[in-house]
């Protein structure tokens, strides 16, 4: 009886060391499981996951421009506001510039649309159009084109989730004011928050 009795202690305290050391051998698993997602969870230092950057519905752009008509040169600033659902290529654009040259400088004011397609990938194309007010400071009088079409397409280059580079060709043709057409080129670095 006794055999027996013993006999069912050392197999109960076997199975109960057994118990802890699996549950001790877990536990290491999981505490490595989660420095590991620590590890590579966001900072500062490293660019966020595409889930945090589909939250992030603005981009501020800056760039330079060159307008073929008037051979004006400068910078131009764009405001980017992503409505509808994370993750929709649809873009409302604001934009200002200022481009100075030999015989004015030309401010273009404008808004419109622009479609962002691939908006995580490295390589992100995009095309919109939209309506632009010209305006043309001279030493004369000041004149105004004030209903200008435009048609672009460009691409730019994602270098973080929030950071980006590209290039982007512009089509207007003016209806009311100073007719015809014009072509710009633009060069720009965005910031995605």
């Amino acid at each position: 009886m006794r055999t027996r009795s013993l006999s069912a202690v050392i197999a109960l305290s076997a199975l109960t060391t057994s118990s802890i050391a699996s549950r001790t051998a877990r536990a290491a698993e999981d505490a490595s499981l989660e420095s590991t997602q620590a590890a590579a969870s966001p900072s500062e230092d490293r660019p966020a996951s595409s889930v945090d950057a589909r939250r992030r519905p603005f981009a501020a752009l800056l760039g330079v421009e060159a307008s073929v008509v008037g051979l004006s040169f400068g910078p131009r600033a764009e405001f980017l506001w992503r409505f509808g659902a994370p993750g929709s290529v649809s873009r409302l654009r604001t934009t200002l510039g200022i481009l100075p040259g030999p015989e004015f400088v030309f401010v273009p004011m404008g808004i419109g649309y622009r479609a962002v397609f691939r908006e995580h990938a490295i390589v992100r194309p995009f095309g919109g159009l939209g309506y632009e007010a010209h305006f043309f400071l001279t030493d004369g009088p000041a004149y105004a084109q004030w209903a200008s079409i435009y048609f672009e397409g460009g691409c730019s280059l994602g270098l973080s989730d929030r950071l980006s580079v590209g290039a982007a060709a512009s089509l207007d043709w003016t209806f009311a004011g100073e007719r015809g057409p014009g072509l710009q080129g633009r060069l720009f670095g965005g910031y995605h928050f």
